[in-house]
């Protein structure tokens, strides 16, 4: 029997419940032999954002109001990203062929 979990609304109507894995253990089943890592840092994004980072980070913090630029887990994200090629939950707006990342203040 697979492993379901039934999400509880209140007063709201029942939703459907959620299944978790295709097939009881396949979660916990080894990769397939086939697998191949992605390789993030061979795509134009982590060139670009690793290429360009510190002028980044420099212009929002002279372009910021309160001169501090990024909150910093923007800037400890990003960091993370051009150094690990792990991006998690930066916020980012992509407007033609430029990534930018959202940034307020």
């Amino acid at each position: 029997m697979q492993q379901t979990i039934a999400p509880s609304t209140g007063n709201a109507p029942s939703l459907p419940p959620f299944a978790f894995e295709r097939e009881p253990g396949a979660a916990a089943a080894p990769l397939p032999a086939k697998y191949k890592r992605h390789e993030p840092e061979k795509t134009a994004l982590y060139t670009v954002v690793a290429g360009n980072l510190e002028t980044f980070l420099e212009a929002a913090r002279q372009q910021s109001t309160s001169g501090t630029g990024c909150p910093a887990f923007i800037e400890r994200e990003i960091r993370n990203y051009a150094e690990h090629t792990i991006m998690r939950s930066v916020p980012v707006q992509v407007v033609g062929a430029a990534v930018t990342v959202v940034c307020s203040g």
